[in-house]
């Protein structure tokens, strides 16, 4: 994990630390000095403010004054689906866009729009005309609680893993659109909390954050396994699918049980577990089964379940 934060220390240009004496000033206040080289780069000067940010161990200090003002966007749909309104909408949305003027050729779109829109906390449709839209933020204040998304995430994943289970087992086909809001669901409190990263960069934030994103991948990875099913010309998956497949499933509930373990015996079980699953999903493949071009999406899992403790291995 220290490598893991020394690394994101490098990505954000950190600078290194300072050490400054608190000075006793009046009968109960202590004070410090502002480094020179801060100031002038800010260039603040007597009187100016600044926001401090207060946190367990920590006093961010940002100059207001300078920030750069957030100016509103505007997109032109000249015919869009699903897809490149949800990248669209929610490349802007991480990069924090709080006003988005929107135009489109067809109807349509504004449905599409409707979705993603549903999937980014905090953003709503304002003012709506026949061929155009505006969607404005108006979350002006974000608290978060990782513990909460993270769990809210497992849980959806859970019901994804269920959820396609019984339709490989059954071979029921044209349930994409379900899987779909599904994985968008986890991507919705992903975004969430990636805008709060953005807003409040605390490098203990920056472990949550990462948790989460290794997490929420594994509803992406589902998602893909029930769409190739779908194009497919299965009927249904074998049993033998279908036993490899809970054992992942196991596996997955039981590394998310075992992550306030103590270190060693996490990444034992994680290193150990995931090198039997990779070898049964090697072997599955080379069998002669129709299914067993599905078995990739399974050892994608199989390599994705875990956290940033397993990085230190």
């Amino acid at each position: 994990m220290c490598k893991l934060l020394e690394m994101f220390i490098k990505l954000i240009n950190f600078k290194g630390l300072m050490e400054r004496q608190l000075v006793k000033h009046g009968a109960s206040t202590l004070m410090v000095s502002l480094p020179k080289k801060w100031l002038d780069q800010q260039k603040l000067q007597k009187g100016d403010s600044i926001e401090i940010t207060t946190s367990v161990d920590k006093l961010i200090l940002n100059s207001k004054k300078y920030k750069k003002k957030n100016l509103p966007i505007n997109i032109y749909f000249r015919k869009a689906d699903y897809g490149s309104v949800w990248t669209t909408l929610g490349t802007l949305y991480r990069k924090g866009c709080d006003e988005v003027y929107i135009k489109f050729e067809e109807t349509d779109c504004f449905y599409h729009i409707q979705q993603v829109v549903k999937l980014l906390p905090g953003l709503e449709i304002m003012e709506q005309t026949g061929k155009s839209c505006v969607i404005k933020n108006i979350a002006k204040e974000l608290t978060l609680d990782f513990e909460t998304v993270f769990n809210k995430i497992v849980n959806i994943i859970k019901f994804e893993f269920m959820f396609i289970r019984e339709n490989l087992t059954m071979g029921n086909k044209e349930k994409k659109q379900e899987c779909r809001n599904l994985r968008d669901e986890c991507w919705k409190f992903k975004n969430l909390v990636y805008v709060y990263f953005k807003e409040n960069l605390f490098i203990s934030t920056f472990d949550n954050y990462f948790c989460i994103h290794i997490i929420e991948q594994n509803a992406t990875y589902l998602y893909w396994l029930y769409q190739s099913f779908d194009r497919s010309g299965l009927d249904k998956v074998s049993p033998a699918f279908i036993r490899l497949y809970d054992k992942i499933f196991k596996y997955f509930v039981e590394s998310i049980s075992k992550i306030k373990t103590k270190d060693e015996e996490y990444i034992n079980y994680i290193m150990n577990t995931r090198r039997e699953l990779l070898k049964e999903c090697e072997e599955y493949a080379l069998k002669k089964t129709k299914d067993r071009f599905l078995v990739i999406y399974l050892s994608m899992l199989v390599q994705n379940i875990h956290n940033p403790k397993t990085l230190i291995v």
